[in-house]
């Protein structure tokens, strides 16, 4: 199993990290803290036959493999906007101008809390 563990972790350290979110919401970091999940902390060994199937799709997804063998034209999103758009509304400065950033503490809290 540790073979797999590494192969993973090789293919996910090649995912692209989002520099308009923090690692919290980047998809890399997500895999990783998964990984760790399954494979170090499980009481239940992962089946392989699974773990090769999922390790060769996001292999495929890393390498674009899909983009490439079927390549589009389209230079907007569902909503109708560009990337560099939708990378702003993404972006964590705009969730948090959005009221979507972390919940705020109630006044109790700020006044009680531990710092």
């Amino acid at each position: 199993m540790s073979h797999l563990y590494k192969q993973y972790m090789r293919v996910i350290a090649k995912w692209p990290r989002d520099k308009f979110k923090n690692d919290q919401r980047n998809l890399g970091f997500f895999f990783e803290r998964e990984l760790e999940k399954v494979f170090k902390y499980s009481p239940i060994a992962p089946e392989t036959g699974i773990c090769e199937r999922r390790l060769k799709a996001l292999t495929e997804l890393v390498d674009n493999r899909h983009q490439h063998d079927f390549p589009h034209k389209y230079t907007s999103g569902i909503f109708g906007m560009k990337l560099s758009q939708l990378h702003e509304i993404n972006s964590d400065e705009f969730r948090q101008q959005i009221g979507l950033g972390e919940p705020k503490k109630s006044l109790f809290a700020r006044l009680f809390g531990r710092k």
